[in-house]
């Protein structure tokens, strides 16, 4: 495990940094989620998601064990080894 740390030089270490997710919903999915919401369930395939839908899909696939203790991807691979003990998005 990487020491927690909040040296601002260590986590400096992490500015630049990106990740790149790709993946290909199927329009039935899309439709599910629409008709969930009460949505019109008129999605093909190719059509772009309404605004703020990635944030139900592109998630990368985590273990439990590499679950952090607020249920989020473990600190100190992507995301530096910052030691605050809550994250949230929003």
């Amino acid at each position: 495990m990487t020491e927690l740390t909040m040296d601002l030089e260590v986590l400096r270490g992490w500015i630049g940094r990106s990740e790149v997710a790709e993946d290909t919903i199927a329009a039935r999915t899309v439709r599910l989620v629409q008709a969930f919401f009460d949505v019109e369930t008129s999605a093909s395939d190719g059509d772009p998601l309404p605004l703020a839908w990635h944030w139900c899909f592109f998630h990368q696939p985590v273990s439990q064990a590499g679950l952090g203790a607020d249920g989020h991807h473990k600190v100190g691979g992507f995301l530096p080894p910052f030691a605050l003990p809550r994250r949230m998005w929003g």
